[in-house]
């Protein structure tokens, strides 16, 4: 038994051992010779490989820095792009995004024989988006904005296409700073240039339910600002037309939600950051005046009548620091 068992030992220092010390010299011998590619080498995009659209938000390196604390030409040489997207970022924009400027790196390739055009379309909402290109191993000295290819009188708001030569590989930089709001989202997508239209229907389709209901509400609203103002026409109190001031702004404000929907215009972003709190504000300040000319607290409810004006005085107050702050 012994002598069996000095003999298996024997056998794993003379055969087994110098085995597994001659893979181990091998791997790190291939490992010198042929480095394996770090996983966080920039992905190339194929844009051949896909139907319609391509989400690539997984796909994309990013960097943040202070608004227009960096200059178009040193967006290459200056940032280093060393982090990829966080996951679920379409689901979930940090607040703390807002105030700042994004920048975004990608790499695109076509694998076709034809040019091809396709769309970049980072999300909603953005005040300010510009892309550039640049050669792969020459970003430096190949770095340029590039150039809306379209008709300007056609609409694309948010849409930005891109060119590419047949057997093309380029790198995509995009510029981006967002609009101060809670609506925010960050989705980047690749998609044909013929899929926007079918891209922006499917938008609307998803805010269908929503915009039935603001659209039947600034229904309501209207005819209440018919009847108030009749009533006041008739009898000349005041908390009708306060009444209907409260109606007028408040369906207003309902309308313009779905009227205005998603598009990406200067008047729809002066809207979301500023009007809409306005439009509230006016809203309230007029219902709380027909409350206190209904319920007369000035003769009968004096305490009342002291806890409105300081919601009314608050109400512009606020408005007021708000548009300094904005402006």
């Amino acid at each position: 038994m012994s002598n069996t068992t000095s003999l298996n030992d024997e056998y794993c220092f003379q055969r087994i051992i110098p085995r597994i010390i001659g893979i181990l010299l091998f791997c790190v011998f291939a490992a010198i010779v042929f480095p394996i590619k770090s996983i966080s080498q920039d992905s190339i995009i194929e844009i051949n490989g896909f139907r319609n659209l391509r989400y690539i938000d997984t796909l994309v390196r990013y960097q943040l820095t202070e608004t227009g604390t960096i200059k178009d030409d040193e967006i290459p040489s200056k940032l280093s792009f060393s982090n990829f997207l966080p996951s679920q970022i379409s689901r979930n924009l940090p607040a703390s995004w807002i105030e700042k400027e994004l920048f975004l790196k990608f790499t695109l390739a076509n694998d076709t024989d034809l040019p091809r055009t396709v769309s970049f379309y980072p999300g909603t909402y953005f005040t300010h988006i510009r892309i550039f290109k640049a050669k792969p191993g020459a970003t430096n000295s190949t770095f340029q904005e590039l150039k809306d290819s379209i008709l300007p009188e056609k609409n694309i708001d948010g849409y930005h296409p891109i060119s590419m030569q047949p057997n093309e590989k380029a790198v995509f930089f995009a510029r981006l700073r967002f609009l101060r709001s809670s609506q925010n989202t960050l989705v980047p997508i690749i998609m044909r240039a013929d899929y926007i239209d079918k891209h922006k229907a499917v938008a609307i389709v998803r805010r269908a339910d929503l915009d039935i209901v603001t659209y039947i509400a600034s229904g309501m609203m209207l005819m209440m600002i018919i009847y108030s103002l009749a009533a006041f026409i008739q009898n000349s109190n005041k908390e009708y037309l306060y009444y209907a001031l409260y109606a007028f702004f408040t369906g207003l404000l309902l309308f313009l939600i779905s009227f205005l929907g998603t598009s990406l215009n200067k008047f729809n972003f002066f809207y979301i950051e500023y009007l809409d709190l306005m439009i509230l504000c006016a809203s309230v300040f007029y219902y709380q005046a027909f409350t206190r000319t209904f319920l007369d607290t000035k003769n009968n409810h004096p305490f009342l009548e002291k806890v409105f004006k300081i919601g009314q005085g608050l109400n512009i107050t606020m408005m007021i620091i708000y548009s300094i702050i904005y402006f």
